[in-house]
């Protein structure tokens, strides 16, 4: 039988560590607390929304339309019975909450739980109390998501200000008796005019990024990202072991896809773009005038060659960004957030300064998206993408080995995998307004 596990707040692992992903399991929410509590899962897709308010599961719908997620409330508490394997393929997490009914706050809370069990046995808890907590309504417990072929859990173990309506609304969703009556047909999207634009500024300046702006439009459209606003940043690395990469153009393929992903995030059509061995450089910005040739240029002003240090670098961005330091709180919130794709082709000798400078990053609005290319191992990217006591997970990790074995959507869908849920945890946590 396996050892029941003591699991730590923003502590991220396969499910399969746990227990037996493909077989039935529960996860038992146990709250003490001297108010009423409801509880509810959210079934939500890759955006982080409901896209089905059927896949809400709480005291007024105990049950998902596949069967998957059911809620036995007889116990006190709430358990949430689940069958992973029911779950239909747009259900891309469940998100386990907890509400105050009535006016009190969840500092007051006494002890809590999430306890993962299967065959009657606890696998693995995640412990909190209400000192952990302020003047919060509701709390994120804990997720359950797929990643990389596989189920992962997640104890979150974050405050949320607002009650039940107020979750539901932040999942996309109404409720039932404030639902509005039936609006006429919708004006057409400022998306559609923005894209209009953007388009005819391509043709005239950059018409190779015509068909890719197109297509990470449609990407960012079934995100909920349309109207997102973000600085966009190139982190690429110039180490010796990245020349035959430079020179098959690898590195210029994600550069471009990155660049007409900018011309929507971006009112500048600017990509702000470091280098990184064992030095840190501000390689300046590529954009609409300059990318023709640019990573091939910055390459030979500053050469390749040397060691490999995540650390400088990732330090250099925050700086330029406003942020960067140890931290104990977050910083103020903003709304233009900074979406970094940091390209290399493996490890780094600085790993334990890297981790610390990614955990200190996660009070800042900054999502890293490590992307690992040349098809070597990835372990250690793979490690910051789930690193345990984060404030927030600010990073992500994606295997892209060979670009142009890619489509261009697959490389979109890939590159906007997790960012979408980190935006929405993020104005949760008071990074973003």
């Amino acid at each position: 039988m396996t050892a029941m596990r003591e699991l730590t707040q923003g502590q991220r692992l396969k499910l399969s560590d746990l227990l037996d992903a493909d077989a039935p399991l529960r996860l038992d929410l146990r709250l003490e607390a001297p108010f009423a509590l409801d509880y509810a899962c959210f079934g939500v897709d890759a955006a982080g929304k409901l896209s089905n308010d059927a896949y809400m599961v709480f005291f007024n719908q105990l049950a998902s339309p596949c069967g998957g997620v059911r809620l036995d409330s007889s116990g006190g508490g709430a358990a949430f019975d689940l069958d992973l394997r029911r779950l239909p393929a747009g259900i891309e997490r469940l998100v386990f909450t907890a509400t105050v009914d009535g006016e009190a706050t969840m500092t007051a809370l006494r002890t809590g739980a999430a306890t993962l069990q299967q065959g009657g046995s606890a696998r693995g808890a995640f412990r909190f109390s209400g000192s952990d907590f302020g003047a919060e309504k509701a709390l994120l417990v804990a997720e359950i998501y797929r990643k990389d072929g596989s189920w992962r859990y997640s104890s979150l173990g974050q405050g949320f200000n607002g009650g039940l309506a107020a979750l539901l609304k932040h999942f996309g969703g109404q409720l039932a008796e404030e639902a509005a009556p039936a609006a006429p047909p919708p004006a057409p999207s400022v998306n559609l005019s923005k894209g209009v634009r953007l388009e005819k500024q391509l043709e005239k300046q950059a018409p190779k990024l015509v068909s890719l702006a197109k297509v990470a439009g449609v990407t960012l459209e079934k995100k909920g990202l349309a109207e997102h606003r973000a600085k966009v940043c190139l982190v690429l690395d110039v180490s010796g072991s990245m020349v035959n990469l430079f020179r098959r153009g690898v590195v210029q393929q994600v550069a471009d896809r990155l660049l007409a992903l900018a011309c929507w995030f971006d009112d500048d059509r600017s990509v702000d773009t470091f280098l990184f061995d064992s030095r840190a450089i501000d390689a300046g910005p590529i954009n609409l005038d300059n990318f023709s040739g640019r990573i091939q240029e910055m390459v030979k002003r500053h050469g390749l060659g040397g060691g490999t240090d995540y650390a400088p670098v990732i330090d250099m961005v925050r700086r330029f960004y406003g942020y960067g330091g140890p931290r104990s709180a977050a910083a103020k919130p903003t709304d233009v957030p900074v979406y970094v794709l940091f390209v290399t082709d493996g490890g780094c000798s600085d790993k334990r300064q890297s981790e610390k400078t990614v955990r200190d990053a996660a009070y800042e609005p900054i999502f890293w998206q490590f992307v690992g290319v040349g098809g070597e191992r990835f372990d250690f990217l793979e490690k910051l993408d789930d690193l345990s006591g984060r404030y927030i997970d600010n990073a992500d990790f994606g295997d892209i080995s060979d670009p142009s074995r890619l489509s261009d959507q697959e490389m979109y869908e890939r590159l906007m995998k997790e960012y979408p849920g980190w935006v929405g945890q993020a104005r949760t946590k008071g990074l973003l307004r």
